[in-house]
């Protein structure tokens, strides 16, 4: 109750409301895919986050066998190193068993820069002036995200931030 107060206020004030939940699909992450329409999820490019995606999708079909209208928007590979094999074979098994339609095209490499981000508590873009270069990857698959909610047109949407 209190999230859908909250995301009901926020909700006059903004057309978009992204909500990064816990890993995990209990309690609120639950909660927030119940409340929400689109599902956005990250997987490592690891073997062990694989396991983690078909547990996502049985989430979302039983949310919507319940009446959510929560819908899996798409899975974004992250921390891949096109560099290393074994990385680079991880990520292959996505982008054979996933419709393509699932799969971001972009992907977040794996940089220390995140850590020192996440080390200092502040987003990517915030930690240093000018903006750390690998910063940009975030602006791209909010384009792509936006595509993806708004096809073909419908409506405008909202705007990525780009500097």
């Amino acid at each position: 109750a209190r999230f859908d107060r909250l995301a009901r206020e926020a909700s006059a004030d903004h057309d978009l409301l992204v909500i990064d939940t816990p890993a995990g699909l209990g309690g609120i992450t639950a909660g927030v895919m119940r409340a929400g329409g689109h599902v956005l999820t990250p997987i490592q490019a690891e073997p062990i986050a694989l396991r983690s995606v078909a547990h996502l999708v049985e989430m979302v079909s039983a949310l919507r066998e319940e009446g959510a209208r929560v819908e899996l928007t798409g899975i974004l590979l992250t921390m891949l190193q096109m560099r290393d094999t074994n990385s680079v074979a991880v990520a292959q098994e996505p982008w054979s068993m996933f419709p393509k339609r699932l799969l971001f095209e972009t992907s977040v490499p794996r940089d220390p820069v995140f850590l020192e981000a996440t080390a200092a508590g502040v987003p990517v873009p915030l930690l240093r002036s000018p903006p750390p270069p690998v910063s940009h990857v975030f602006d791209v698959v909010t384009g792509e995200l936006i595509h993806r909610m708004y096809p073909k047109g419908e409506g405008r949407g909202p705007q990525p931030f780009l500097d």
